[in-house]
């Protein structure tokens, strides 16, 4: 009986470090259009270095320009090894779209990539822009619709005293460049 409790309690706490690794990603988005007009103090280029096991970091770059009045085009460039164990490859260009939703009053980047949608808190301050991913684990409820998703993601802000992002892919404080 206690073998058996040891290897369920190993067991699901390596199901939890498994599961909580990833950035949150669905086929839903929190608005199913476009509708919020693109915030033009986001528009340019940024850059931030990424703490990695490097000792200077590895710089990251991400060009946000505009698509239309609602959406942006959005490129991230950098040569982040780390990304790899991810199967994300970004010694290149990965580009997408994206457009702002809020849930209540916080603002959020619905960025579209390869029919994926990650779900990214936007944060302006100072001149400085930071986006945080939302972590996989944001919730445990099953998503069925994009109503649902706005739902969950306004119950985990309204009730987390620090939400839950994936800090392995959170660029904080970036600046803008040439």
């Amino acid at each position: 009986m206690r073998k058996g409790a040891l290897c369920l309690i190993f067991i699901a706490g390596l199901c939890g470090i498994l599961l909580t690794g990833c950035p949150y990603s669905s086929v839903y988005t929190l608005d199913p259009e476009p509708a919020l007009p693109i915030n033009e103090d986001y528009l340019g280029k940024w850059a931030v270095l990424v703490n990695t096991n490097s000792n200077f970091g590895e710089p990251v770059k991400l060009i946000l320009s505009k698509k239309s009045d609602t959406e942006y085009a959005v490129a991230f460039t950098g040569d982040v090894k780390e990304l790899l164990r991810y199967r994300i490859s970004l010694s290149d260009t990965l580009k997408g779209t994206g457009y702002l939703s809020t849930v209540d009053h916080w603002e959020f980047l619905n960025f579209v990539i390869r029919g994926e949608v990650f779900i990214i808190q936007i944060l302006y301050d100072k001149n400085k822009l930071t986006l945080l991913p939302m972590a996989e684990s944001f919730t445990n409820k099953h998503i069925g619709s994009d109503q649902q998703l706005r739902e969950a993601l306004r119950f985990h802000m309204k009730t987390r005293l620090r939400p839950r992002y994936d800090d392995d892919f959170c660029l904080r404080n970036m600046v803008r460049v040439n």
